[in-house]
């Protein structure tokens, strides 16, 4: 099964350096929170830094590399069984 290669941004050199190793379209995402707070599909360095600044989010946000539209992901919570 694919996993997107990821990196954590915590300066503008990381962003940039992100790009080149993760590729021309990145997703961003907030590291701490639920419910993909934070969430954005990238392909712009300077739209990338504007949407982690407007955040605050320098050290919060990763970037992984974005998979193509034949990925699939799922998840699931299971309530657990009475003993």
């Amino acid at each position: 099964m694919p996993v997107p290669e990821s990196m954590l941004i915590r300066a503008d050199d990381d962003l940039r350096q992100a790009f080149l190793e993760l590729g021309d379209e990145l997703w961003l995402r907030a590291i701490k929170g639920t419910a993909g707070q934070g969430s954005l599909p990238v392909s712009d360095f300077h739209f990338a830094k504007d949407w982690i600044d407007f955040h605050h989010g320098s050290g919060q946000f990763m970037a992984a590399e974005r998979l193509t539209s034949r990925s699939v992901s799922w998840e699931s919570i299971v309530e657990p069984r009475p003993p």
